[in-house]
């Protein structure tokens, strides 16, 4: 019997079926960025970039932008604790990482300052993230990647419009109570927009116990105008602020004792920026766009490390117990910029 089968194998072996397929149809190339400094199609970039989109952001359980980004490939999540997170990029650390909101710089000089959780996920349109070295674009800060942040904008109508949205949730796991609104208004020549956010939550439970010193609040207030004063000109103005008190990062961030009480008694962002754009000035010379920003950032740590310690009696002096009550650094950032940019289309292939 197995001498018939394997004689079987051996006959159908000498034939072979194929079949030429066919495959029509067109690759979407609608996704477009701006991190390249000017909006390119994803598919034309010569570094890879993922582009995560407002429909993800509205329905993803995530509670800040580092918590979105932590299911892309090669983005990596780092917690300071439940509130404060920031991300690796395949393997380079957030000091090697370039975070923009709107192309506007977020520049601290340390690391656990937790620039990523001072967003309001409510104002998000979509996050940009370049993964590899930008540093022709933004510097030697940027060898890991860059993230940037789109707010969201509405779009001109000849209509006069007036929209808004309420949205509300609660957390049984920790006590967090969340709540957003978002209103904008436009027509032909101006758009306006303003969201606002607040979010409280107590200490995180699970089924090994509480986790202590894990409570947050934070409230944030945004707002944008865009107006047209001519067809091919216009001015946009954004304003961002962010607050946050009494966060807490359990365990002392591994760097203090693990029973240290280690929290972020304050934390504040500020940001105000103003762009001219002139577009179609001729068919070479596409646009000029002049651009201001400035952004604050306060970085507030209490740190109690609950640590008493015995010195040793020496050269004439008693033993004596030192007991440490509390380290508080703290940091304030001011970032200004100012930009200039013009577009020339010299060709089909030269931009």
């Amino acid at each position: 019997m197995k001498k018939i089968l394997v004689l079987i194998v051996l006959v159908l072996s000498q034939y072979s079926y194929s079949q030429d397929v066919n495959l029509t149809g067109e690759i979407s190339d609608t996704v477009i960025v701006t991190s390249s400094r000017y909006q390119k199609n994803i598919n034309e970039l010569p570094y890879s970039a993922a582009i995560i989109g407002l429909d993800k952001i509205s329905t993803a359980p995530s509670q800040s932008v580092p918590e979105l980004l932590r299911t892309e490939s090669g983005i990596s999540l780092i917690r300071d604790g439940i509130w404060g997170a920031e991300i690796n990029i395949r393997g380079l650390s957030r000091s090697n990482v370039v975070a923009l909101i709107d192309g506007n710089r977020v520049e601290t000089s340390n690391d656990i300052s937790a620039r990523l959780s001072m967003i309001d996920l409510n104002d998000i349109d979509r996050i940009e993230v370049i993964k590899g070295a930008a540093s022709t674009l933004y510097g030697t800060g940027a060898m890991g990647g860059v993230v940037n942040i789109i707010s969201k904008q509405d779009n001109y109508s000849n209509n006069f419009f007036l929209k808004g949205s309420l949205n509300s949730g609660y957390n049984s796991v920790n006590n967090n109570y969340l709540s957003g609104l978002n209103l904008s208004a436009g027509a032909e020549r101006w758009t306006a927009r303003l969201t606002g956010s607040f979010r409280r939550a107590d200490n995180t439970k699970t089924p090994a116990g509480t986790i202590a010193n894990s409570q947050y609040k934070d409230n944030s207030l945004s707002g944008a105008l865009n107006l047209k004063p001519l067809d091919d000109q216009e001015l946009k103005l954004i304003f961002q602020q962010f607050n946050a008190e009494d966060v807490g990062i359990p365990g002392g961030n591994g760097v203090f004792p693990a029973n240290a009480t280690v929290r972020y008694p304050e934390e504040r962002r500020k940001m105000f920026s103003a762009e001219y754009d002139i577009n179609n000035i001729s068919n070479s010379l596409r646009k000029i766009s002049a651009k201001y920003f400035y952004q604050y950032m306060l970085r507030d740590v209490e740190n109690i490390p609950h640590q008493v310690k015995t010195v040793a009696a020496s050269n004439g002096q008693p033993a004596k117990r030192v007991n440490v009550l509390e380290i508080d650094p703290t940091a304030e950032h001011n970032s200004y910029g100012l930009q200039f940019q013009s577009d020339f289309t010299l060709g089909s292939n030269y931009y």
